[in-house]
């Protein structure tokens, strides 16, 4: 507030000169200070929030559920649901039914899907009753098919509470596309072929997909496709050739061309899709994306770039043996303890570990690298307790650094290629010199099945993601 006060000061003293035609002399200093002390705080005007929920068509009130005060107590048992969304704070309709029997209104509360270890996470769930047997549940819920409200029963599995990679994953954008991609793109194998993934906007999908047939399997469950007669998808177009790349095996696939277009979903379902009878007819996890499909043949079944066959070929590293070096380790060792990002993560993790009383482990991985004559160091650093399990409800404490540096001849730590920094939920799959400049790009795979190429440790510069909808334990 304070900062605005020279600007009304001089609104002020105009006011007490110009208002009426008289000599009175203009307020003091003093006097604009009560002034503007008197004044309500803007946050002081602001109203309070209205609760939320719907209006019956009487004018009765219906609030938005409250949520589970102690989930923990639905640790396993069997939910009576009425919705989920994966938008906070969605209100069924059905509830408006719940008016005239307020007994089963009562009863209903709202929960994360994502704290339940059978559940498909990222979702809100409404329900209306948790019971230790599934006989009660299914009471509750014939009583609510009776009323029309449309309900299922689902077991909750174990209860593992919030987990901060899950709810990170929850709270992205998992269908973002990331600029900076350049000419690179990401391919995936499906049904034993190779398909380009062409990022484009959500509206060009919506309308390659007018009046296109319903998708069919490809291959499996995990992956839909629908043909699209398209010969050109800006700026693409059939007959582009390629040049596909298996980087974690270090594998050229040679020139491919494309051979036409398709709207492919792909996500991992929940695992009781998977195991519906008769089986699904209709994508389980996912929406849709363009791909181009590809001549290439015998692709390997693992994750695939690409670059136009007319820009320069890249290097290629191939991964070597894990290496056991205990005096390079204890080289990496002192380079690791001065690097600028090794201290606020040691700090967080030693921190974290101090507070459940058990000891921080401090491991260093390194595995060498070589394209054509030249050889890097991937090295790993890993801080975690126990064995640095940090999925479904698991107390450990873990945090990775990876860096890449060359490799001497005489077989030291040479000049350092990409800074240290941190990964989570994060796995290095293959090093690859996009540019030719001696700085390797690494490719990542990020939890749950989402493709990164890394630039210099700085940022993603390219991103494939893929939905996921199974639980995480």
């Amino acid at each position: 507030m304070r900062r605005y006060w020279s600007t009304a000061a001089i609104a002020l003293t105009a006011l007490a000169v110009t208002a009426c035609d008289t000599t009175s002399e203009t307020m003091t200093d003093e006097e604009i200070e009560q002034v503007l002390d008197r004044w309500s705080q803007p946050d002081a005007l602001e109203k309070a929030p209205q609760e939320r929920g719907l209006h019956t068509p009487d004018g009765r009130f219906v609030a938005l559920p409250s949520m589970a005060s102690e989930p923990e107590q639905l640790s396993g048992y069997f939910l009576v649901i009425l919705a989920s969304s994966d938008t906070p704070g969605h209100m069924p309709e059905s509830l408006l039914t719940l008016v005239d029997h307020p007994d089963l209104l009562a009863g209903v509360r709202r929960a994360s899907s994502s704290w339940f270890e059978a559940l498909m996470p990222c979702y809100e769930i409404t329900v209306a009753g948790g019971f230790e047997y599934r006989r009660q549940a299914t009471a509750l819920a014939r009583q609510l098919d009776e009323l029309g409200i449309d309900n299922y029963v689902k077991q909750a599995g174990r209860y593992v509470g919030p987990q901060a990679v899950v709810e990170a994953w929850c709270a992205s954008d998992k269908q973002a596309q990331s600029a900076g991609c350049g000419q690179l793109r990401f391919a995936e194998v499906h049904d034993g072929r190779a398909w380009l993934w062409l990022a484009q906007d959500p509206l060009v999908i919506e309308r390659a997909l007018e009046g296109a047939a319903a998708p069919t399997p490809l291959g499996g469950l995990t992956a839909w496709s629908t043909g699209l007669g398209a010969e050109t998808i800006e700026p693409h177009d059939k007959g582009d050739a390629w040049r596909v790349y298996a980087p974690g095996s270090a594998t050229e696939l040679g020139t491919c061309r494309i051979n036409g277009f398709a709207a492919i979903t792909r996500g991992q379902p929940h695992f009781g899709y998977l195991a519906q009878e008769p089986p699904p007819t209709a994508p389980g996890c996912g929406e849709p994306a363009l791909f181009a499909e590809l001549s290439c043949k015998e692709a390997p079944d693992e994750p695939l770039i690409a670059l136009p066959a007319d820009q320069p070929e890249p290097a290629l590293y191939t991964a070597l043996a894990p290496l056991r070096d205990i005096e390079l380790e204890d080289d990496i060792k002192v380079i690791v303890a001065k690097s600028e990002a090794f201290g606020p993560v040691f700090r967080q993790a030693n921190a974290e570990a101090n507070e459940r009383s058990v000891p921080l482990q401090q491991l260093v991985t390194l595995r060498g690298y070589v394209a054509k004559d030249r050889k890097v160091l991937l090295v790993q650093v890993t801080l975690q307790t126990g064995d640095g399990e940090v999925w479904c409800g698991s107390d450990d404490v873990r945090a990775d650094l990876v860096a890449v540096y060359d490799w001497t001849k005489e077989g030291g730590i040479g000049e350092q290629l990409v800074p240290f920094y941190a990964i989570e939920m994060s796995e290095v799959i293959g090093l690859i010199d996009l540019e030719g400049d001696g700085t390797p790009e690494l490719i990542q795979q990020r939890w749950p099945d989402e493709l990164q190429v890394i630039r210099a440790g700085q940022a993603t510069t390219c991103t494939a993601p893929q939905a996921y909808c199974d639980c995480p334990c």
